[in-house]
């Protein structure tokens, strides 16, 4: 087989005990991505980063290197740009490793036991570098990140981030950079005020322990929004104000109620399915205009669709009302007049006075849902023949 021309490499719990320079060589010459994990190599060929010299992400996790342990890395490995190194019980973000790499562009610190970072004022970060993952460590203070500029993704997610006070600070250096930031899977209890974060474009605040959704300012420049897993009763006020957003995900919440809330204009994926919502009303829109093409309700206890819910919503395409409490087919269906997918509850009931349904629902294209016990499509294909005036 021939890999000289090989360009990735995913090496996964294999048991190479050691690995020939001249093999390494001829696999390594074109090689650009390089991923170990769970490997114990007791041999190892010594330099052997030089004999990759193409290489442009390293990625290592869990593994155990013999002789090398205390130096897997060398010099030689200047020109890698991305380098992940997980599991390996970190209590700090190495100095000594991060040195090895002045051309780096992201650094991926995930699966450790990072909890302090307080020592971020002394490293010398590479002067590149964009993109800083910490997921899975021990972090409860992200403050001393107010050393670092010129990031545009970080990522601090699964961590012990409790207190939203000090988020706002340490970011400020990077207001004008910093594109998007995960802060999900901790235990915020608030939204964190980043109005001051003029480039932000996604912001993941899912699966923490938000219940106060008036609190924080969100930046106006957010295209993607991440709030599902928390317990927010109400949608966030300052999401209105979002003219950029067109991502909105408000999944498994305890949000109760769509009324006398106006959605951004842009917006064409609303998320906010399992919630507590019985009543959908008359959704508004900014400025009377929506861009809406997919909406998620299932889950939800709905028992009540407005006959004008959906009359804004000329671009819908997609909805799901399935596992709701609907018991008939909801007259404000037949507004949407562009919709191919719909799901609804296999609890319904259909009458003869469905009967306006039976040529509006063959313009979809995929219709799932039971009324009277019987497929939804197949039952209103038979509607007009049963209910047919003899």
């Amino acid at each position: 087989m021939d890999l000289s021309s090989l360009q990735y490499l995913y090496w996964y719990n294999c048991p190479v005990l050691t690995w020939n320079s001249t093999i390494l060589a001829s696999i390594g010459a074109s090689l650009k991505t390089l991923h170990l994990s769970k490997q114990r190599m007791p041999i190892f060929p010594p330099d052997w980063l030089k004999l990759l010299p193409k290489l442009e992400a390293l990625e290592m996790s869990g593994v155990t290197f013999g002789q090398l342990s205390s130096k897997p890395l060398d010099p030689s490995a200047s020109h890698i740009k991305h380098l992940a190194y997980q599991e390996y019980n970190l209590t700090k973000i190495p100095e000594e490793v991060v040195a090895l790499f002045p051309d780096l562009t992201s650094l991926d610190f995930s699966l450790n036991s990072i909890s302090d970072l307080n020592h971020l004022k002394d490293l010398k970060v590479p002067r590149n570098l964009s993109e800083l993952v910490l997921d899975y460590n021990h972090i409860d203070n992200i403050g001393p990140l107010f050393y670092l500029t010129g990031i545009e993704r970080l990522s601090i997610s699964h961590n012990r981030i409790c207190d939203h006070k000090h988020i706002p600070y340490a970011l400020i250096p990077n207001e004008n950079s910093l594109r998007s930031l995960a802060l999900s899977l901790n235990c915020l209890t608030q939204i964190p005020d980043l109005l001051f974060m003029s480039e932000l474009r996604d912001l993941y605040l899912h699966s923490n322990n938000i219940s106060t959704p008036s609190s924080g300012v969100l930046p106006t420049s957010l295209s993607r929004l991440y709030l599902q897993r928390n317990v927010m009763t109400t949608i966030p006020e300052s999401i209105s104000k979002l003219s950029s957003l067109y991502y909105l995900n408000l999944n498994n919440n305890k949000i109760k109620s769509m009324a006398d809330f106006e959605f951004p204009t842009r917006l064409m994926y609303l998320y906010i399915s399992d919630n507590d919502i019985e009543v959908i009303p008359s959704l508004q829109f900014s400025n009377n205009i929506s861009k809406l093409t997919n909406m998620y309700l299932s889950g939800n206890p709905i028992k009540t669709i407005a006959d004008d819910a959906f009359s804004n919503l000329h671009e819908l395409t997609y909805l799901d009302l399935s596992n709701t409490h609907l018991v008939r087919l909801p007259t404000a269906l037949l507004t949407l007049n562009k919709l191919h997918t719909l799901f609804l509850p296999d609890t319904l009931t259909c009458s003869c006075d469905d009967t306006a349904f039976t040529t509006w629902f063959q313009n979809l294209t995929r219709l799932r849902g039971k009324c009277n016990g019987t497929d939804l499509s197949l039952m209103l294909h038979q509607l007009p023949s049963q209910c047919a005036v003899s």
